[in-house]
């Protein structure tokens, strides 16, 4: 499958189980966990690979992700900053998936750009935010998103 395309068949895939297990413990709208995935299939490849894996291994899925008043806010990456709708102990709050795609995806392709560009070379930057020196967590942070990036990116072509 080719993505950055409107093709998202195999990405659905990728992430059917995740998203009925996610809909079964919330029970989210289906619209919504479409057009997650037809939001994630239009990125790059390496994008979207890394989106899919971050978000496996920062929040499950979504599983374990901030809310604010109740509402969930969208950030399944563990990204920090201010979003539209602010931020819950230093994770932004997205109003919407597609905010929350836009704004990760857009910061994801920056740093792919600037040859962080397998979850080994991310690592740092992602999750720990300069170097990941002595950090327990890292190599299972490394796993984790590439067993989500690599498949991904080896069925690409």
């Amino acid at each position: 499958f080719v993505l950055g395309t409107n093709n998202i068949t195999d990405l659905g895939t990728v992430l059917d189980e995740a998203l009925y297990t996610k809909k079964q413990i919330y029970k989210t709208d289906d619209r919504f966990e479409e057009n997650l995935d037809y939001l994630i299939a239009k990125r790059d490849s390496k994008v979207a690979a890394f989106l899919v894996g971050i978000a496996k291994k920062e929040s499950s899925f979504g599983l374990a992700s901030p809310s604010k008043n109740g509402n969930d806010c969208h950030n399944y990456w563990g990204y920090k900053g201010v979003g539209s709708r602010g931020e819950v102990e230093g994770y932004s709050c997205f109003a919407s998936a597609q905010e929350a795609i836009e704004t990760v995806g857009d910061r994801i392709e920056t740093l792919v750009g600037n040859d962080r560009n397998t979850p080994a070379k991310m690592v740092d930057t992602w999750k720990c935010g300069r170097s990941c020196a002595g950090d327990p967590g890292a190599p299972s942070w490394v796993s984790t998103v590439a067993l989500y990036f690599d498949e991904i990116v080896k069925n690409e072509g």
